[in-house]
């Protein structure tokens, strides 16, 4: 009877361990995916405002054409008269 007491604890505890080390296991894998979104963000991050500063760049550079075509198209306007 003892033995087999002792059997049934030693089984528990082999066990327990075996649950807590998949449990462990499953959290790093948790934090290594919250790691790797976490870089995805960051590369997005970056994506997003270098488009940002290209889109303020490009509106810079139409607004400068546009008074450029308007001062053009003025002097035509004067010319023509």
């Amino acid at each position: 009877m003892l033995s087999l007491k002792s059997f049934v604890v030693n089984r528990f505890v082999a066990l327990k361990t075996n649950i807590s080390i998949h449990d462990y296991g499953e959290t790093l894998s948790f934090y290594g995916n919250q790691s790797d979104e976490l870089n995805c963000q960051k590369k997005l991050r970056t994506e997003v405002i270098q488009l940002e500063d290209q889109l303020a760049q490009v509106r810079r550079e139409y607004e400068m054409l546009r008074i450029e075509f308007e001062q053009t198209l003025a002097a035509n306007e004067q010319t023509s008269k």
